[in-house]
């Protein structure tokens, strides 16, 4: 009887954890959505409420996020919002992705295009190979969701843009939604495919908000690529003139700390493992504070590898988050 009192509870106090993307899409934004999993198993909700509102962003990122979503055991439920909005690029790789998808009215979707992270044109070989791989991963994804495939094609070689109501006369999105209550009342009970060959039911229940945190802004300002690109020339450049002019020490610990973070931007270090070592060059900036004058240089570069460290080590998702108010 005990038992039957707690799972009646359990399955009355389920939940759908409540997401925002309203900037690019970066190292930050992937770190969000998967933190965002482990926020929903520990809040025991049954789905996830994506809201997107993006001009796109990076491939990369974008895979890892596609990569969360389609291995979920809470199915998402994406929605280009508000009105007004839209799911460009990135964004709408995205979208295909998600369990069920929807689109406000007066909100557009698509033009895929590959381009280079500064802009610039890409050699014909490259941008054949990008654009050939990122289109037969977009089929593969658009299959699994059982969805237009020549939008799938064409938001990437054409650069394919539509209105949320165009998107749904051909299977592109689930619904287009006047209301947010109407996405989630159609999407509730809904079965969709999860993770492997298993059914899911789709279970909506209260909103519980999981907003972005002070992790999720400092790695949007340095994932930024064009800031990122800057942070790690510059770091080499003080870097190479510690090494040139020994004994200077704010060049070497400047660069060091610019070298780590640019590390993290462009995704080649882990968030949580990037945190551990900013810590752990913080450590190394207080031990040799002790044994060489430094005029207080390597005290507060350990100071602020320590505090952009314990932001990016630390975060809410896990129950454990730095004191901050």
């Amino acid at each position: 009887m005990f038992l039957f009192i707690l799972l009646f509870f359990k399955f009355s106090l389920a939940c759908t954890l409540d997401l925002t993307i309203d900037d690019f899409i970066g190292v930050g934004t992937s770190d969000y959505i998967n933190r965002a999993t482990h926020k929903a198993r520990e809040a025991s909700c049954t789905s996830i409420l994506l809201r997107i509102n993006t001009p796109g962003g990076d491939l990369n990122s974008t895979r890892k996020i596609v990569t969360t979503i389609l291995n979920s055991e809470q199915p998402f439920l994406c929605l280009v919002y508000p009105s007004g909005g839209h799911a460009g690029s990135a964004g709408a790789i995205i979208l295909q992705a998600c369990h069920i998808n929807g689109a406000m009215k007066a909100t557009n979707l698509g033009a895929a295009t590959p381009i280079s992270a500064m802009g610039t044109e890409m050699p014909e070989d490259l941008k054949k190979k990008i654009f050939n791989d990122t289109i037969s991963w977009l089929e593969g994804i658009t299959k699994t969701r059982k969805r237009s495939l020549d939008f799938s094609k064409k938001i990437v070689t054409e650069a394919k843009a539509i209105t949320a109501e165009e998107a749904e006369s051909i299977k592109a999105i689930d619904i287009a939604a006047n209301t947010l209550d109407g996405f989630l009342g159609f999407s509730d009970s809904k079965k969709v495919k999860g993770p492997g060959d298993e059914m899911l039911t789709v279970k909506v229940g209260p909103l519980v908000s999981f907003d972005p945190d002070v992790r999720y802004k400092i790695l949007q300002i340095i994932g930024d690529p064009q800031l990122s690109y800057m942070i790690f020339l510059g770091s080499l450049g003080l870097l190479y003139f510690e090494f040139t002019h020994p004994g200077m020490i704010l060049p070497g610990v400047a660069g060091g700390l610019g070298l780590l973070i640019s590390f993290i931007a462009f995704d080649k270090l882990d968030v949580k493992w990037g945190g551990l070592a900013l810590l752990a060059l913080g450590l190394v900036f207080f031990i040799l504070e002790a044994f060489v004058p430094s005029f207080g240089a390597l005290g507060i570069g350990g100071i602020i590898a320590f505090t952009i460290g314990g932001l990016l080590l630390y975060d809410e998702s896990t129950g454990y988050a730095l004191p901050l108010e």
